[in-house]
């Protein structure tokens, strides 16, 4: 391998004017020199932009290493992520989301990885940034392909890009590209082929990224019926592309079932028998497939009792509960 190994930082931007700041100046003051930084504004509504260009100035020398591009429409982070694939040169991606930051040493420490193990796929190490307070997050030293499939389907590990460091040859080599209109889900999708295609999978430990999750606007945040249905229609396609591969049914039925869960959740709290009576059927016949864990409370809750007054009062019990604790806009914490 080059012994310059040239990074492509890519970076959707969308509705983080209070925060894209912080994260450019985490991009730009990096110790490591051969880097290429590719933005791409998919029509944001605020500031976002002006802010950017601003911090851009304070960094004559990274001038000529961004790029800037521009979507004349909003299409979304999956098509915003084809737009940056499309856009980036170097012979590893690191990905960050807007809100986010990395430390200065990021990828200096990454690109020595790169050297030493010519891997496919790097984990990184990251951490929630909570503002005064910092939780690390799992990082395994995961060196097979199918266990790191196993870890995503499983939820062992995060399956945001932002948390791996990957060769952009296993993108085109392997014609990997994101679902537009699938706006949650599309990283566990490209995430899981990506390391069946990975030959070598490396781990650097050390917390080099920071994600922000005081961002109330952020998907992870507001998530919907509409983006589990999502969810389950991506998991419909894993599926099918590891059919004749590997059989990793019982962990896709489980996240399967985990948003179907959600959605009977969901179901509950509006009242709606009518979609609580098809998602429970959806469930049962589920269950008679091969399933690796049916311990969620919710889950023996829903299915073996058959009162859809209990279940609706049990379902609003746990709302009130979520909103005492103050994060009833994560529910979905309560099926798992």
């Amino acid at each position: 391998m080059n012994r310059n190994v040239k990074i492509s930082i890519l970076v959707p931007v969308y509705n983080v004017e209070r925060y894209i700041d912080r994260c450019a100046r985490s991009l730009f003051e990096q110790t490591y020199s051969n880097i290429e930084f590719v933005f791409v504004n998919d029509c944001t509504p605020d500031g976002s932009m002006n802010i950017l260009n601003r911090v851009l100035e304070d960094y004559p020398k990274r001038q000529p290493q961004t790029k800037i591009l521009n979507h004349e429409k909003n299409r979304g982070v999956a098509a915003t992520r084809n737009t940056l694939v499309d856009n980036a040169t170097g012979d590893y991606f690191l990905w960050v989301d807007a809100d986010d930051f990395i430390t200065n040493n990021a990828a200096e420490i990454l690109a020595q990885k790169a050297l030493e193990s010519d891997a496919d796929i790097i984990c990184l190490g990251s951490a929630e940034y909570r503002g005064n307070k910092i939780i690390p997050l799992k990082c395994k030293n995961v060196t097979r392909s199918q266990d790191l499939i196993v870890d995503f389907l499983s939820g062992a590990v995060q399956t945001a890009l932002w948390g791996y460091f990957i060769k952009r040859k296993l993108f085109a080599n392997n014609r990997i590209k994101f679902v537009e209109g699938f706006n949650i889900g599309e990283d566990l999708l490209v995430l899981t082929k990506l390391a069946y295609y990975a030959k070598t999978i490396a781990t650097v430990p050390t917390i080099l990224y920071y994600w922000n999750v005081t961002n109330e606007n952020s998907l992870v945040h507001n998530y919907t019926i509409s983006k589990s249905n999502s969810e389950l229609k991506i998991l419909d396609l894993l599926d099918g592309f590891f059919k004749d591969k590997i059989d990793l049914s019982e962990y896709i039925n489980e996240r399967k079932l985990g948003a179907l869960l959600f959605n009977m959740y969901n179901a509950c709290l509006e009242n709606d028998k009518n979609e609580y009576l098809s998602l429970k059927e959806r469930i049962i016949i589920l269950n008679g497939r091969k399933i690796r864990n049916t311990n969620s409370h919710l889950y023996r809750f829903f299915l073996y009792c058959n009162n859809y007054p209990i279940n609706v009062m049990w379902a609003k019990f746990i709302y009130l509960l979520k909103r005492i604790r103050g994060n009833s806009q994560c529910v979905r914490t309560a099926v798992n």
